[in-house]
């Protein structure tokens, strides 16, 4: 919690927090810290990503707008708040897509689904559990439609320029 990690900032008094090195437990735990005024209160910056690239890279929809805000070409999507809502924007995407919780940059509650099967599996479960993603803290996901590309190109972002390199992975 930000209280403990306050006692701990409290006693060491670090000058940084580097936020990128512990997963979403760091990403969480830097925000909280931000939000609660305690790095501010002990003069510690955090370096590597600030607050508002934290939440710009989680949120899907200020992501998107980031990047369409510098050119990118983006594949289509939409967002989902129930599994009903999910099969809708499938419906409107077509396959094969990925499906991804927002608020996390971990990959945890996501997958490509390259039938609807495995769409159905994703969000919600081959054990029959309410899916990953609707139960997530903020109940939204992502679905994007996927773009295969094998041997093909794909786009990069490097230092804000977009560039083409061979690759072959789904993306």
């Amino acid at each position: 919690t930000a209280e403990v990690i306050e006692k701990v900032i409290a006693r060491e008094r670090p000058d940084a927090c580097l936020p990128t090195l512990g997963g979403q437990t760091a990403l969480n735990a830097a925000i909280g810290l931000a939000e609660a005024g305690i790095l501010d209160a002990y003069g510690v910056e955090l370096v590597g990503a600030d607050t508002q690239a934290i939440r710009t890279a989680e949120d899907r929809r200020l992501f998107r707008a980031a990047m369409e805000e510098i050119g990118m070409d983006l594949p289509r999507s939409g967002f989902a708040y129930s599994i009903e809502e999910a099969r809708s924007v499938l419906a409107g995407i077509g396959l094969p897509a990925i499906v991804r919780a927002s608020f996390t940059l971990g990959g945890g509650g996501s997958g490509i689904a390259r039938t609807t099967a495995e769409f159905e599996r994703i969000v919600t479960h081959a054990d029959g559990a309410v899916g990953i993603q609707i139960s997530q803290p903020v109940g939204e996901l992502t679905v994007r439609r996927g773009i295969e590309t094998y041997g093909g190109t794909g786009d990069s972002l490097v230092k804000g320029k977009s560039s083409r390199f061979p690759t072959a992975t789904a993306a």
